[in-house]
This record gives C-alpha cells, structure tokens and sequence, in this order.
C-alpha cells in the first residue's frame, strides 16, 4: 500500500509538469471525455513478452496498473507485472522495491488514435516518457541459478484496441493481441510503425510481442468519443 501511494504521488508530479502543454492538444476524435486528470487503476491476467527471433519468453500472472487520464488525447501510466518468470522457470524482478518476481515499468505515456476510422477502432499507443533512454519502457533481470542473472531491457512502442465507444463508462479494456508471431496492431492511422524490442543478456533488440489483457477502472466516468 505505501508503495501505491508513492507511485500515485510521482504520477501527480508527472502530471502538473505534462498538463503544461496539454491544452495543446488536438480535440480531435477519437477522444477521452471526461474530468481531468482522471485517476485510473487496471487490473488483468496473464501476460506474455515474447521475443520473435531467439523465442524467449517471460510470463506473468497478473498486471497491476495506476494512472491517470491527462487530455482528451493522453495518459501516464505505471504497470507492475506480478508472478514473472522467463521460460516459466526463472523469476524475474526489476529490483528497487519490487518483489522477487514483480516487473515494474518506467512511467508510459498513453496516446489515443484510430486503428481503422472506417470502421471507429480505437487503439492506445504506450511509449517511455524520455530520460537519457526515453523509448525505454522496462529494465529487470532474472535469475538462472547459480548466482547467474540475466539482465533485459524493453524499448520502444506497444499498441492496443481500447473499448467500449461512444457510451459514459468507468470502465474500458485495453488488449494488445499477437497475430501470426508479430503485434496485432502496428500503427495509428496517421503515425508510424510501432515496435517492441527486447535485450536479453545484453544481447541485440530483437522484435518482441506483448500479449495481455487489461481493465482500467476510472474514478470518474468517462466517453471514449470515436
């Protein structure tokens, strides 16, 4: 619990520095509806990172989500991946403060876009937030026995279907979903190609895929106006 809440405090923190430029932001749809900042908890089961070349995987139990709805466009969020294990045996942990098999990210920044507007499929796109290595989303290491550690790191952008639309809700589900060993979902309509990447052993960054499904449960109602 106390770590909850010093996650919640440097989320604010984030959040009076981002909320600087957001009145910036496009109204555009598809868009958030709601009070700002809207704080957010998220909840889901089992997680998969697979890297798609050398096929290693880490598996976690569950996900734990806190953040908060910024714009009509944007969020901030932190995740904790609980019950972390690579190749199912070895338990992995991001170390400061987290469990011996808790992954926790850096702070992700959330995007709002089309997938496909024809059809009103909306998706968020989750990215590192900056620092010296600002597309770093996770660094953690798991242990192999023997007093042997392999470390990873986690790069790059990660992109998800949000729903449900245009209906008042305090609840939406994220899914990001694999489709024939790569991400489902690549892009927004408009933007570049999303990628996640994956360093293990201090090895090259191979392509990975997230699969997970999660539910955000808002404190105050929201639209997802598409």
């Amino acid at each position: 619990m106390k770590r909850l809440k010093i996650v919640r405090l440097c989320l604010m923190a984030m959040f009076a520095f981002g909320a600087i430029g957001a009145s910036a932001a496009s109204a555009a749809l598809p868009e958030f509806l709601s009070v700002f900042p809207n704080h957010f908890t998220s909840h889901g089961e089992l997680s998969t990172l697979k890297t798609t070349v050398a096929s290693k995987t880490v598996t976690c139990q569950k996900v734990d989500n806190l953040g908060d709805l910024l714009t009509a466009k944007t969020a901030l969020v932190l995740v904790t991946f609980l019950g972390c294990k690579l190749s199912g045996t070895f338990p992995c942990s991001s170390g400061e403060g987290a469990g011996t098999e808790e992954i926790m990210t850096s702070s992700l920044h959330v995007t709002l876009g089309y997938i496909k507007k024809s059809t009103k499929e909306v998706g968020t796109q989750l990215s590192g937030t900056g620092g010296s290595e600002g597309n770093l989303l996770a660094l953690f290491e798991c242990n192999t026995g023997g007093g042997t550690f392999q470390a990873a790191k986690v790069k790059g952008s990660v992109i998800g279907t949000i729903a449900p639309i245009n209906e008042p809700t305090l609840k939406l589900t994220i899914n990001f979903a694999e489709s024939g060993g790569v991400q489902a979902v690549l892009k927004l309509e408009g933007g570049s190609k999303s990628f996640l990447e994956t360093s293990l052993n201090k090895g090259v960054f191979e392509n990975s895929v997230e699969v997970s499904k999660d539910e955000l449960l808002l404190e105050k109602d929201v639209t997802l106006d598409a």
